[in-house]
């Protein structure tokens, strides 16, 4: 834990630095304040808080099942249940990779100022996006559910047979979150 606490650090530090470069590189005249006014930090805590709330509110909800799992008194079956969550959790990376490329074009459709054909474009990249999103739904969802017990064996091992179980059930939940993520 140690370890993976110091390589987590790590992987901060450098994100700070690349970050701090490329303001440097790409902004003009920015530069870094030697210090911070408590007047300046109280600013960001008021204007971030609303943001911070909801992320633990969302952090929360995404690990819910797991808790509730816990407090009912099923150990093992909450242990199975968690390691089939990550597996589907993991496939949401593509939706959230894709959502990301495409808000340039979600502002531009949701804008009234953009040119009739930017707009025309713009939905028209959304609706294939959305086909294309939701038909890597349902064909993970298929993989996950068909190939769920080599998978769980090769990603927790025997132990965590009935893993796969749990993961043919919620792969499904893909098709929703998509839904739910467009």
């Amino acid at each position: 834990v140690l370890t993976l606490a110091y390589l987590l650090l790590a992987t901060q530090i450098t994100a700070a630095v690349l970050a701090a470069w490329l303001c440097w590189s790409q902004i003009p005249g920015f530069r870094l304040p030697r210090r911070a006014s408590w007047a300046a930090i109280s600013s960001v805590i008021v204007a971030g808080w609303p943001l911070a709330a909801l992320a633990v509110l969302m952090m929360l909800y995404q690990r819910l099942g797991v808790v509730m799992l816990g407090l009912i008194g099923a150990g093992t079956a909450t242990g199975w249940y968690a390691a089939a969550l990550r597996v589907v959790e993991a496939s949401k990376v593509a939706h959230n990779s894709l959502s990301g490329a495409l808000l340039p074009a979600l502002g531009r459709a949701a804008g009234r100022s953009a040119a009739p054909g930017a707009t025309a474009t713009s939905h028209r990249a959304l609706r294939v996006s959305w086909r294309a999103l939701m038909g890597f739904s349902v064909a993970a969802s298929t993989a996950l559910t068909l190939f769920a017990g080599p998978l769980s064996r090769i990603l927790f091992g025997e132990g965590f047979g009935p893993t796969a179980d749990a993961l043919r059930v919620i792969a499904w939940a893909l098709i929703p979150f998509t839904l739910n993520a467009y």
